[in-house]
């Protein structure tokens, strides 16, 4: 029963703050992690005026709607883990609401939103390597393989 409202709500520990080498310093250590979409978002902020909206637009345009899928997957994993939902409920959310075919299995489906999500990321940080390098003095494309 009921009605599902999709959200994606994202909180913030700490400073709002960081300086240009910390910044610089997480951005390595995501790339280093295999965490593609996390760097995405941790260079946007730092670059000029005229290239943010282009990057975000881009990364928008790629990446935005799987980074959605995954954060809605993560959500109700931990839904599921805390007993509030039940994995047949969370597949008919997934079915139903975001239109999604889950085959064969719900981690299955999660896993390849997660690789398609950051395969977008590396797609965007190849195509802004040279304003990446220029903004942080970061190769980008030595953590691309």
């Amino acid at each position: 029963g009921g009605f599902w409202i999709p959200m994606d709500i994202t909180l913030m520990r700490g400073g709002k703050d960081m300086t240009k080498a910390q910044r610089k310093m997480k951005i390595i250590s995501n790339l280093e992690d295999g965490n593609y979409a996390k760097a995405v978002q941790r260079i946007r902020s730092a670059l000029s005026k005229g290239v943010k909206p282009i990057y975000a637009d881009a990364w928008n345009q790629r990446g935005g709607y799987l980074r959605y899928l995954v954060k809605q997957g993560d959500l109700l994993f931990n839904m599921m883990q805390h007993g509030v939902t039940r994995q047949r409920e969370a597949e008919d959310y997934l079915r139903r609401v975001l239109r999604q075919e889950i085959n064969p299995s719900l981690e299955d489906w999660h896993y390849e939103q997660e690789e398609a999500m950051q395969e977008a990321a590396k797609d965007v940080l190849g195509r802004f390597k040279d304003e990446i390098w220029c903004t942080f003095g970061v190769d980008v494309m030595e953590y691309l393989g």
